[in-house]
């Protein structure tokens, strides 16, 4: 079966909300907000470490990509951790429908029904690359596959409503945060992801 993401776009492997939008549960008795306390700002797995080195109390090394949660979540702190959120990488069918073939034939691949293990069109190295931008308010996305750009507020989690045409502004400001963010990145190690990231770069200038 495919991974199930209930009303949001998109899948593991894609930068669309189904693939970087998931929940998270923090729990430190008596040191954090009150029980059941939400909190909605902007947040990444990069965070992790720097929170539980704060929470250790053991000095954040400057080179950290990410912010130690602890202040938010206390709430000593009311700004954000992040003013945005980038995400650069393969645009992958790997767990879509798309990929439903390769699925069919892998299950009967493990069951003994069939000697041939599939091939599978949809790797990361067969794919090219996506990115998206987020703040707290728009996700701004461009997949390179198909030259499709598109802007959605977060409350449309189907990503239905394409609003880029009517808000250039933000467009603009988001693509600055993303070309800044990909200036102070390290380039793809391995030459194949060189030549992709190369690709959908390109189309920023």
């Amino acid at each position: 079966p495919l991974p199930l993401n209930g009303d949001q776009k998109g899948y593991k492997s894609q930068t669309f909300a189904g693939g970087t939008h998931t929940p998270m549960f923090a729990w430190w008795n008596g040191r954090l907000h009150k029980t059941g306390k939400e909190f909605t700002k902007l947040t990444s797995a990069m965070d992790f470490y720097p929170t539980a080195l704060d929470a250790a109390g053991i000095k954040l090394p400057s080179n950290l990509d990410g912010t130690s949660l602890i202040p938010y979540m206390k709430g000593e702190n009311k700004k954000n951790p992040h003013d945005s959120l980038v995400w650069i990488t393969s645009y992958s069918h790997w767990f879509d429908e798309q990929n439903i073939p390769f699925w069919d034939g892998y299950h009967k691949y493990v069951r003994g029904e069939s000697a041939e293990y599939p091939f599978n069109p949809n790797t990361e190295d067969l794919s090219q690359f996506s990115w998206t931008v987020r703040n707290d308010t728009y996700s701004l996305t461009y997949t390179f596959e198909d030259k499709h750009l598109a802007l959605y507020t977060l409350d449309d989690l189907a990503q239905k409503n394409n609003i880029a045409k009517d808000h250039p502004d933000v467009v603009k400001t988001m693509t600055a945060d993303l070309v800044k963010f990909a200036k102070e990145s390290k380039r793809p190690n391995n030459k194949i992801n060189q030549d992709k990231y190369n690709n959908i770069m390109a189309t920023l200038k």
